[in-house]
């Protein structure tokens, strides 16, 4: 051993190594040994150990064959570093690669999952990147932890290609118990590996309040929901809500849309079949704004009356992006719930309205509102402001010529 005390790199990578996994050696070679560097990158290696190596700074086990990875396996201060992510001393900081290996994230890798996922939640991915061709010149640049993507799982089948600290979300959120989590496109880049929620037809009489990391796509099609109280504010912009840009909401007995806008990074939106009567003005200049570019309304029990001008209105300005225009009618129903929920008396209003049946986009909206018959409370405003205006200038105009005849 002692030829070896020298030694500060060693280079196996691209070979046929299927085990690195150093038998007890003596403490003499372990308190001497110089080993800085070691590359075991592009072998087959399914188990190593390298934890008698004190003095190592970058460990390369990228591109192998490991499904599991025990604290006992590494050198202490590379797991001290992991227990101390929040205190991380850039000037100090070890590179390990552990990439493009077929982890088995089981109990076995909780630690290591666990840590990766702190790194995460606490920096973003700024500890993970592609490997550069510079990997040895630590002079020249600044030292990450990773030099690797966020590892990614292979086992269990459901959780292949998700990324630690997504795999870890999932196994956490219940949701994904009772729906599909899964992910949008496997081969994406690790920074955009987005998740799909899939609670279509699962009897839920509630939107969901707590959702995996990264989700993207959330389908509660097909289900019991009435309101969406759940999507309060806290919920709304919460971090686990800022990616989800597709709701659909489809099919549902949705009477109001109080909640949605607390999401507001919305592009795709499905509220059609369900029991809304308008749509408020908060909701189309909220949710309803620049973002959105795919969006279905139809088959709902619209009023049309006063209420319905402004929604005509953006429809008249958007009806390129509402992809079911021509089933956005007035008391319009799908047959469900024209069945179950005839005596509802949002139904009731609906059918008994004048326009039933007609297209909202071509009614002429002087019909929907007939001059007189309505006044909101912007025109009363204005009315007020009007009144006011008009008896400030009398008043000036008073006390002008009241002025003047005491002059003469």
């Amino acid at each position: 051993m002692n030829r070896f005390h020298q030694l500060t790199y060693l280079n196996l990578t691209s070979n046929q190594l299927r085990d690195f996994n150093f038998p007890p050696i003596d403490i003499n070679f372990r308190e001497s040994s110089q080993l800085a560097i070691v590359d075991l990158s592009h072998n087959h290696i399914e188990n190593v150990n390298l934890h008698s190596f004190r003095s190592l700074l970058s460990i390369d086990l990228s591109n192998n064959s490991l499904t599991t990875l025990s604290k006992e396996s590494l050198p202490e201060k590379f797991v001290e570093q992991f227990e101390k992510i929040k205190k991380i001393d850039h000037r100090n900081i070890l590179d390990l690669n552990i990439g493009n290996n077929p982890w088995n994230c089981d109990e076995k890798i909780d630690w290591l999952i666990n840590s990766i996922t702190d790194i995460v939640e606490i920096n973003g991915n700024s500890y993970f990147h592609e490997p550069d061709d510079n990997r040895f010149g630590h002079s020249q640049r600044k030292l990450e932890l990773f030099q690797t993507n966020e590892p990614e799982c292979n086992l269990p089948l459901r959780g292949k290609y998700f990324p630690f600290s997504v795999w870890k979300s999932i196994k956490e959120t219940l949701l994904c118990e009772q729906c599909d989590c899964s992910l949008m496109r496997q081969y994406a880049r690790i920074g955009f590996r987005y998740v799909t929620v899939n609670c279509s037809n699962r009897n839920l009489f509630s939107v969901p309040t707590k959702l995996p990391k990264n989700t993207k796509i959330l389908d509660l099609s097909n289900n019991q929901i009435r309101n969406l109280s759940a999507l309060s504010k806290s919920h709304g912009q919460s971090p686990k809500w800022r990616h989800v840009s597709q709701i659909i909401l489809s099919n549902n007995s949705l009477e109001a849309l109080d909640g949605l806008d607390f999401i507001r990074s919305i592009v795709y939106l499905d509220i059609s079949g369900n029991l809304l009567t308008e749509i408020p003005y908060y909701i189309i200049n909220k949710v309803l704004s620049d973002k959105i570019d795919k969006f279905r309304m139809g088959l709902n029990p619209y009023v049309c009356d006063c209420n319905t001008v402004k929604m005509q209105k953006w429809m008249q300005n958007n009806y390129r992006i509402i992809l079911d225009i021509k089933h956005v009618r007035c008391g319009n129903l799908r047959d469900e719930l024209s069945q179950n929920e005839s005596h509802n008396p949002i139904v009731v209003q609906a059918q008994q309205s004048e326009f039933l049946g007609r297209e909202i986009l071509h009614i002429n909206a002087a019909h929907l509102c007939p001059s007189g018959d309505h006044l909101d409370a912007l025109d009363i405003l204005n009315i007020v402001l009007l009144i006011s205006i008009v008896l400030l200038l009398l008043k000036v105009l008073y006390d002008f010529c009241w002025q003047k005849r005491t002059e003469l």
